[in-house]
Parts: C-alpha cells; structure tokens; sequence
C-alpha cells in the first residue's frame, strides 16, 4: 500500500496491533509503526483500514482511548480525506 502512494509524506505512521511491531519501520519506508496506545486522547486523525472486517473493532478500539478519527477503507482511500494540521 505504501508503495502505491503518490507522495508516502502523506501518512504519518502505522497501526499495528502486534506489540513486536511497535517502533519499527515499514520496509522501503520512514514510516514508523506504533501499538494503537499512541493515539491515546489525539484527534483530527484519519486512519486508512487495510481490511474493512476490522472497521467495527477498530472504531472500538479507538473511542476506548479517546481518539478521534475518521476511518477510511483501503479502497475507498483519497488524498483530500487527511485532515489539515
């Protein structure tokens, strides 16, 4: 998916549940990937779902650590959808 992406500045980190994932890099990237922990109390988050069967669980997760974010399938992904810093 990274490689797809026109500009990869556009994301600025990854999701990962597995806690071996955390703080480690996604290959041919300087993209970072973080447990689900660092979006603790953020908002104005866009949060791009490579699976849509985990939609519900992950919505769940994310308003049990008080994140707020939209999330967007893979394949429905766009550019115009990050929000602005």
């Amino acid at each position: 998916f990274m490689a797809l992406l026109p500009d990869v500045s556009l994301i600025r980190g990854a999701i990962d549940i597995n806690p071996a994932r955390d703080g480690t890099l996604i290959l041919g990237t300087a993209c970072r990937t973080y447990a689900p922990a660092a979006l603790a109390g953020r908002g104005n988050l866009a949060v791009i779902v490579t699976n849509p069967i985990y939609l519900t669980e992950i919505e769940a997760e994310l308003s049990s650590i008080q994140a707020e974010a939209v999330l967007v399938p893979l394949t429905e992904w766009r550019s115009d959808q990050l929000p602005r810093a």
